[in-house]
């Protein structure tokens, strides 16, 4: 029964092509995830502020909203490996730039470089995404297709398990630098599976009708198949209000379950605090800089007593002095005590969303033929929304574990739920630009989401932020339930959406 189970729930792996790019692509998200935790950790050092997250995670989706369309037309008009063996090699030239500058010039290393970072790597993930949803079909076909869907978010969700604790680790012991030169060299382990694939090549007469193709003809056909634009309703709600709360998850980590250390800090003697700056290999234990400042120098700070407008007796420091020297090293130490246990908690946190997902992915890809996709939506849902409920109304890190795990798995179980019902229900003609659309609702509309929660956060606290968007999140729900039900009353619909 336990082998049968498992056939089930790996199906799409029996094919040798989907079973190199399953590798491929885990090795390639792990590394693009212990980027990211290393990336957020960043621009908290050098910002410390919510707004700043928000705009960074803002920034990589940006582009999706402008080109993610046009990226769905291009998978259909070239060939799939081709452009993804494109845009996997140009996606690892920033973060092997970002590792270098770490190592040799930290200094160089501001927040308007990594937010260029940012906006450049999505600019590639817009023609790179929409290829990678169309082109498994052609891996698995029709019949395995669902199961391949969940198995891609399995590996996306394993990796955030995985990758938060690579990441953490060379974080920790090597920093931020080995973050980044990591992810740049996993792009290339999806790059070598990609070549080693055995797939018909797209013939001229394909070429040539994929080329006299609209551009607009994915919104001509979602607009035609109203369950396919009320699912993307959805998708874009949870774009907007569910997603970009992991952007905040450094500021949920020391503002709301770190409230009691802070506190501590706070009344530590304010006078004559000192920042402790990073090795160009280690993690930042400093005081944040103001955002566009360079990463600081190796060498921590010091008190300047010959600066001071104090007088020094003939043996050495006054008493005045030497009080504040002790006061400055206690509060530096203090600090840094502080600092290593937001990380401990920022990367506990993000295990125990990214184990909660990736539990959600491996119970869709056990229900994987199923066609009731529906009500997989709707319990996705009704866990993510218990799961936020739980973690945001306490302070106590292990009593929300529970509902972290929980946040995790409602999230993945409703957006892999939907993404398969799209992609079962969409003709093959139109799969390119309608995974295109997807794409733009679902990274293109992150922006707004990431900006509107940066400001929620900052304003309320990264906890009511949360809460606010959840509360949107449920109101869309009920909306599309209700659009649902009067589509599910039409038989020209159910019959266009092969129901």
């Amino acid at each position: 029964m336990a082998m049968g189970a498992a056939r089930r729930s790996f199906s799409s792996l029996r094919h040798r092509n989907y079973r190199l790019y399953f590798g491929g692509h885990l090795f390639s998200t792990i590394g693009a995830w212990a980027q990211r935790m290393a990336m957020g950790w960043l621009v908290w050092q050098l910002t410390g502020e919510e707004k700043v997250l928000g705009l960074v995670g803002a920034l990589g989706a940006a582009p999706m909203t402008f080109l993610a369309i046009f990226g769905g037309l291009i998978a259909e008009r070239f060939e799939r490996r081709n452009i993804i063996l494109f845009t996997q090699s140009t996606a690892a030239i920033m973060p092997a730039l970002v590792a270098i500058l770490l190592i040799f010039y930290p200094q160089s290393v501001t927040v308007s470089l990594l937010m260029l970072m940012v906006l450049i790597h999505g600019t590639v993930m817009a023609f790179d995404v929409p290829a990678r949803q169309a082109f498994v079909v052609e891996m698995v076909g029709k019949e395995d297709l669902p199961n391949a869907v969940a198995l891609n978010s399995l590996t996306f969700n394993l990796s955030r398990t995985v990758g938060p604790a690579v990441g953490g680790v060379l974080l920790f012991l090597f920093g931020a630098a080995a973050c980044f030169l990591a992810n740049a060299a996993s792009y290339f382990l999806l790059v070598a599976a990609l070549l080693m694939m055995k797939l018909p090549r797209m013939s001229l007469a394909q070429q040539r009708g994929a080329r006299m193709r609209h551009p607009l003809g994915g919104f001509y056909y979602v607009v035609n198949r109203r369950h396919i634009g009320i699912a993307l309703i959805l998708v874009t709600a949870m774009s907007i209000f569910a997603w970009p709360l992991i952007n905040i998850m450094p500021s949920l980590a020391t503002r709301h379950f770190g409230q009691g250390l802070s506190a501590s800090l706070n009344a530590a003697p304010a006078e004559g605090r000192t920042d402790q700056s990073p090795r160009a290999g280690t993690a930042n234990h400093a005081q944040p800089e103001q955002p566009g400042q360079a990463l600081p120098t190796t060498e921590a700070a010091e008190p300047d007593m010959a600066a001071t407008p104090m007088e020094q007796t003939p043996g050495g420091l006054s008493a005045e002095q030497q009080s504040e020297a002790v006061d400055a090293k206690a509060t530096a130490a203090a600090q840094a005590e502080l600092s290593t246990k937001d990380e401990k908690r920022y990367t506990l946190i993000m295990s125990l969303f990214g184990f909660g997902a990736f539990s959600g992915a491996m119970t869709m890809a056990y229900v994987g033929r199923s066609k009731r996709r529906k009500p997989l939506i709707f319990l996705g849902i009704s866990l993510y929304a218990a799961g936020v409920i739980g973690f945001t109304s306490t302070t106590n890190l292990l009593l929300a574990a529970v509902p972290l795990v929980l946040t995790g798995a409602g999230m993945l179980i409703s957006l892999v739920a939907i993404s398969s019902f799209i992609q079962m229900t969409v003709s093959d003609r139109f799969r390119g630009r309608v995974m295109g659309l997807y794409t733009f609702f679902f990274v293109g509309m992150m922006p707004a989401g990431s900006l509107v929660i940066g400001w929620l956060a900052s304003w309320l606290g990264p906890a009511r932020a949360i809460q606010v968007n959840l509360v949107a999140v449920l109101a869309v729900t009920v909306i599309v339930a209700l659009l649902w039900l009067g589509a599910d009353g039409d038989p020209r619909q159910n019959k266009a959406a092969g129901l």
